[in-house]
């Protein structure tokens, strides 16, 4: 099967580890290296949901302020990470970890090692 995303009403399909037609997703507060992120944009509406995205994201070893404007989930695909939360608590990720943060809080993402995470982000 040709690599591609389906998305129609409800359903939408991507074959595993397809980065194919991924953009760049701007990192305003770089504190050090490069993230190179990408964004790969799944679905931007939810069927019965306040959705803003589904998407996966990836990001080069790299440390950055990151402003948790709305509800976000994430799995981490592969790759190594850690959040440092406005509320001081220190988050470290790896493969298969999953990650909820209501919106409005601040944080400090460290990427160790190239990483790739699955993420759907919804209304408050």
């Amino acid at each position: 099967m040709e690599n591609q995303v389906y998305s129609g009403s409800s359903i939408v399909f991507m074959e595993a580890m397809d980065l194919s037609d991924v953009i760049s997703y701007p990192i305003v507060d770089v504190i050090e290296g490069n993230p190179d992120a990408k964004i790969k944009v799944l679905r931007t509406k939810g069927a019965r949901t306040g959705l803003m995205h589904v998407s996966v994201i990836s990001a080069q070893p790299s440390k950055f302020h990151y402003k948790f404007k709305y509800d976000e989930a994430f799995q981490l695909i592969y790759g190594h990470l850690a959040i440092l939360l406005d509320s001081g608590e220190q988050i470290e990720m790896k493969p298969g970890d999953i990650l909820t943060v209501p919106a409005g809080h601040d944080s400090i993402f460290e990427i160790y090692e190239p990483s790739l995470k699955f993420v759907v982000v919804t209304c408050s």
